[in-house]
């Protein structure tokens, strides 16, 4: 719809295993986004799906521990 009512911008999950995460990821050669929320509340990873569905997965800061986001494509999260 051009208007831009009538789809769904993306979906979210709550998921544990950040680390395991971006090595599939990483492995399967899927360009993604990491960014912390706050420093404890949620760091997020976001990246497309093979239809195009934007996908948010929200891990808990905590096992972000210092981890720096990379430097991935800020319109992966914005689209």
């Amino acid at each position: 719809n051009e208007d831009g009512s009538g789809r769904i911008d993306h979906i979210a999950f709550n998921a544990k295993g950040l680390t395991k995460m971006l090595a599939k990821l990483d492995d399967l050669g899927i360009d993604y986004l990491e960014r912390r929320v706050d420093a404890n509340s949620r760091y997020q990873v976001f990246f497309f799906d093979p239809n195009g569905v934007k996908i948010e997965l929200d891990f808990q800061a905590s096992e972000a521990g210092d981890r720096v986001p990379s430097k991935g494509d800020e319109s992966i999260a914005a689209e």
